[in-house]
């Protein structure tokens, strides 16, 4: 087998992770600045950041219909939540580097390799959505 792939592929993915980690620490830095601005409509004080964010994911999913802290309904597209988005996006760089190494490999024909990052990729697009949790309680 020749490394040259694997080579190639490493490069690949060190230089996509490099990015998109410049990219969402960006983000993420940006977005906290953004939500400390004065002006910038809240839902929720700064102060309770920390207290809303110990509830488990789908409670953030459900604070558009709920009440909020400080009284106010937080809709999904808030400035509110504009960080915890991009730590959602921080926790999926792995996912956008498998999936550019399952293209990677497609284009040069190493179908296992591609079926297997391929895999990989719904594993953890699965896990990331929750489903596999839907899925585990359904078998049971």
């Amino acid at each position: 087998m020749s490394t040259e792939y694997l080579e190639a592929d490493s490069r690949l993915y060190v230089s996509i992770l490099r990015r998109t980690v410049k990219a969402a620490m960006l983000l993420l830095c940006l977005s906290y600045l953004v939500y400390l601005l004065p002006g910038v409509p809240l839902h929720l004080a700064p102060e309770h950041i920390a207290a809303v964010w110990k509830e488990p994911a789908h409670a953030f999913t459900a604070l558009h219909a709920t009440q909020g802290p400080a009284g106010n309904a937080v809709p999904l597209l808030s400035w509110d939540l504009l960080p915890l988005y991009c730590i959602g996006f921080i926790a999926s760089i792995s996912l956008v580097c498998v999936a550019a190494l399952a293209v990677f490999y497609l284009r040069r024909a190493k179908t296992l390799y591609a079926a297997l990052a391929a895999v990989q990729v719904l594993v953890f697009a699965v896990a990331m959505s929750g489903l596999g949790n839907a899925l585990i309680a359904g078998v049971r």
